[in-house]
């Protein structure tokens, strides 16, 4: 009886939120590697979509052992009522405009700006600037919340692919997005049933 009662209870887990999400863009970022003491390109791809009802904006964070996913799930399409996806959002904001003061002043800094977390994922993000301003990056910093777990790591995104990222974060447009993804996802739904 028990083996059922979790059986069902797995399959209206997996159809809660069953919609496709739909492959955004690749952020290149570069992580430093402690063994051989360098950095190497890693890459963060961005997905979303959304039923309508529910939406998902998921990061798939290139580790050194595969692949870890961050998600960012919320009610509805407005991705600016959502409390965890708005401090992603202010805090990559805020190293976008430290890193546009960086460079006009040339000025060098290291300093924490906030926390990004979700229910399954820390995160931290913090700005670097070096050479008087002119390499200037956000660092996000993830690590799974699980015990015996190698997914995390330091992903340093410099300037113009910050811009990228802010640009597709923007809360009208990843809502714009959603919306667009729900209809999709409805229509298809619609189809087969």
């Amino acid at each position: 009886m028990k083996n059922f009662l979790l059986s069902i209870l797995c399959l209206i887990s997996l159809n809660a939120y069953s919609y496709n999400l739909s492959y955004v863009d690749t952020i290149k970022a570069k992580v430093y590697n402690d063994v051989w003491g360098q950095y190497f390109n890693k890459d963060i791809k961005i997905y979303a979509g959304s039923n309508g009802n529910v939406s998902t904006v998921r990061f798939i964070y290139e580790m050194n052992l595969g692949e870890y996913e961050a998600d960012y799930v919320f009610d509805g399409t407005t991705a600016g009522k959502s409390r965890e996806y708005m401090d992603l959002y202010n805090n990559l904001a805020k190293a976008q405009e430290w890193s546009k003061i960086a460079k006009e002043n040339s000025a060098e800094t290291n300093k924490t700006i906030g926390d990004c977390s979700t229910y399954t994922t820390n995160c931290t993000i913090s700005f670097k600037s070096t050479n008087s301003g002119k390499s200037t990056s956000a660092m996000i910093k993830i690590e799974e919340k699980a015990d015996f777990t190698f997914n995390e790591g330091t992903f340093m995104i410099p300037s113009g692919e910050l811009n990228k990222l802010v640009g597709y974060l923007t809360p009208w447009q990843m809502s714009m997005y959603l919306g667009t993804s729900a209809e999709k996802n409805n229509q298809a739904d619609d189809l087969f049933n």
